[in-house]
């Protein structure tokens, strides 16, 4: 499971890292969460008190992560938050129901360990293209990977099941790059784009390239687990990308619910949301 996430649980309060170590033992362990991808589900504790997040596939799995969680001697409480893949396709079917764009359609929706497929027919592009506004912007969808068919049009699959993880490493091709810090997303299927790195270069390189955040797309990773970020390009191809500075992205507003494994402050928008597909 994923310690969630690993910058806080290293610098937290020692009884609570203590305790999230025996917790993800025990889920690591548990027979009934054989099903669980090790980067569905983050642990994290404060003060005793258990958080549970991510993506399961049906009820019995979240109620047992959070017995095994209880059972830990020295959990003072829980908070469930694990959404179940059925419980969020519904949720995203009643929002194309009754957004007034995609309610006349009739789309198929799929949920796997939070990530959204949408099938069916869309009349035209336009409907296509809102019901990926309106699919991602169910607070706790992961990611819209599919929508619907178009007539005479092309299939889309708009992108990958990319999601590199807060504080790890990130390699380029040719050694380790630095530390992943941040993600840039799509507001409009929450898709991540970029991935950002505070870059740590070759020394002997001048000081105005050895230090520096990138913004790296996605397209130019070829893994990303919780081990760390594999990049396709070397670390002097990175140093030539121009640096990412905060002011040239948009952040989230404060009600914008970050999909698994993000947080508030670790995700920028890669351009304001649009209410209606243009």
């Amino acid at each position: 499971m994923i310690a969630d996430n690993p910058r806080t649980s290293k610098q937290g309060d020692p009884a609570d890292r203590a305790l999230l170590a025996d917790v993800d033992s025990i889920l690591r362990d548990a027979d009934g969460l054989r099903s669980v991808e090790v980067q569905d589900l983050g642990v994290s504790a404060e003060a005793g008190v258990i958080s549970l997040r991510g993506h399961v596939d049906n009820q019995t799995v979240k109620r047992e992560a959070e017995r095994l969680s209880a059972a830990v001697t020295g959990v003072k409480g829980i908070h469930n938050a694990l959404v179940v893949d059925p419980d969020l396709a519904t949720a995203v079917a009643r929002a194309l129901a009754a957004d007034a764009s995609t309610r006349a359609s009739i789309f198929r929706v799929g949920a796997s360990a939070g990530w959204i497929q949408l099938g069916g027919d869309a009349p035209n592009m336009r409907v296509r293209a809102a019901a990926r506004i309106v699919a991602g912007g169910v607070p706790a969808v992961r990611g819209v990977l599919s929508l619907p068919h178009v007539a005479g049009e092309a299939a889309t699959r708009l992108g990958r099941r990319v999601q590199p993880q807060i504080g790890t490493a990130a390699y380029a091709s040719d050694g380790e790059l630095g530390e992943v810090v941040g993600v840039i997303i799509d507001p409009h299927d929450r898709l991540v784009t970029h991935v950002i790195v505070h870059a740590r270069l070759n020394p002997q390189w001048p000081e105005e390239d050895a230090r520096g955040q990138f913004a790296i797309p996605v397209s130019a990773v070829s893994m990303s687990t919780i081990g760390g970020t594999m990049v396709t390009e070397s670390m002097a191809a990175v140093s030539a990308r121009p640096r990412f500075h905060d002011a040239d992205f948009a952040w989230p507003p404060g009600d914008w619910q970050s999909p698994f494994p993000y947080r508030a402050g670790e995700v920028h928008w890669s351009a304001q949301r649009q209410e209606t597909a243009t």
